[in-house]
């Protein structure tokens, strides 16, 4: 996971087990880098799955907020701005060149 300084940029990389627990008790806005590509949603009413062929994600909700915001991205925050910004991810096209990437959203009623 990124750490993240006063202006809300990636700062520092730290070690993560991953986020499993009730999104009500979160504070985050970090990157996450190394993702396995599958996250899981789940409340009473639905479960939401997303996989993606991205490996960071970022990660947004803070307390009493009613939400969460998951984003696959292909390089982390701010990557454009550091010196080593090819090993966060940038993939540099050269002219007629494409580069497209899988995301797939499913979301079932949580059985009661």
């Amino acid at each position: 996971m990124w750490e993240t300084g006063g202006d809300k940029l990636p700062k520092a990389r730290a070690d993560s087990a991953g986020l499993n627990r009730d999104c009500a008790q979160l504070l985050l806005d970090n990157c996450f880098d190394g993702w396995s590509g599958s996250a899981v949603l789940s409340d009473s009413q639905l479960t939401t799955r997303l996989d993606s062929d991205l490996r960071r994600l970022v990660v947004y909700t803070e307390p009493p907020k009613d939400f969460i915001a998951i984003e696959p991205v292909s390089h982390v925050n701010n990557a454009m701005n550091q010196t080593n910004h090819n090993m966060l991810g940038v993939v540099v096209l050269a002219a007629g060149q494409s580069w497209q990437a899988r995301m797939h959203i499913h979301t079932d009623q949580t059985a009661t």
